[in-house]
């Protein structure tokens, strides 16, 4: 989670830093940082939630992605 928000506050980015399409990246590093937090924290106390966080991560990344290639056609 330390290094996604550095990549979130750094100046070098994978998408420049353009109004809306360039905070995607950051957006998307963030979120799935966030939902892996999440996801080990869940993994200790409750698996099934763990499972549950597990799938949204995934789904989030998906959309992200998906989002971007609509972005750039």
């Amino acid at each position: 989670m330390v290094l996604c928000l550095l990549y979130g506050v750094s100046p070098i980015d994978i998408i420049p830093d353009i109004p809306v399409v360039g905070q995607i990246d950051d957006l998307i590093i963030l979120a799935s940082g966030g939902l892996n937090l999440a996801q080990s924290y869940m993994e200790r106390a409750e698996s099934s939630l763990a499972s549950v966080v597990k799938v949204v991560k995934w789904i989030v990344i998906a959309l992200f992605a998906v989002a971007i290639v609509n972005l750039f056609k």
